[in-house]
């Protein structure tokens, strides 16, 4: 017998990652994390993790209001600080947070497995990304400057990282920046 579920029903299972009563489309600076489908350490080429890097520079072409800064591609997943600024600067732009990840994640899957020659169709299930993304809500300028501080030394942390499979020790980037609040 097939279950099927109601709307009402998936919420319940499914919690959303955002902060519940934010305007994620209102001006904001943010911190975001995109992991590999199945954590997969795929990321490793130089040439994707230009691309990847490529485009993230490029949404600020791609959005009136989006404005990336320091980005750093890991063996399976990104991470990237976004301004998006106010709409008062551009009333007319509606974009918002979960629009450009999804465009940031889109436009990247389609290069990444046309790249390995595969021909990307509107309803295949080729996936370079997981579902949904980790944000963080940046809310000042010491907070910037730490997480800043962090994907900078992301790379030399490897062996550290709470993305990393195989890590030595846990990570406690995020307690350690909660505490910072």
């Amino acid at each position: 017998m097939r279950m099927t579920h109601s709307p009402e029903s998936r919420g319940a299972r499914c919690k959303s990652p955002r902060l519940r009563g934010y305007d994620y489309t209102a001006g904001g600076t943010y911190f975001i994390t995109v992991c590999t489908e199945g954590r997969r350490n795929i990321l490793n080429d130089p040439e994707m993790i230009e691309m990847i890097t490529s485009e993230w520079r490029g949404l600020e072409d791609r959005f009136t209001r989006a404005i990336p800064d320091i980005s750093v591609v890991m063996p399976n997943h990104f991470h990237g600080v976004l301004f998006l600024s106010p709409r008062s600067a551009n009333p007319d732009a509606k974009e918002g947070l979960a629009d450009i990840v999804r465009v940031f994640k889109s436009v990247t899957t389609v290069i990444y497995f046309r790249s390995r020659g595969c021909q990307i169709r509107a309803n295949d299930r080729h996936r370079l990304w997981q579902r949904s993304y980790h944000d963080r809500i940046i809310r000042n300028d010491t907070e910037l400057a730490r997480i800043r501080e962090y994907i900078a030394s992301n790379p030399d942390k490897w062996d550290l990282d709470r993305e990393n499979l195989d890590r030595v020790d846990e990570n406690n980037f995020y307690d350690w920046l909660s505490a910072q609040d």
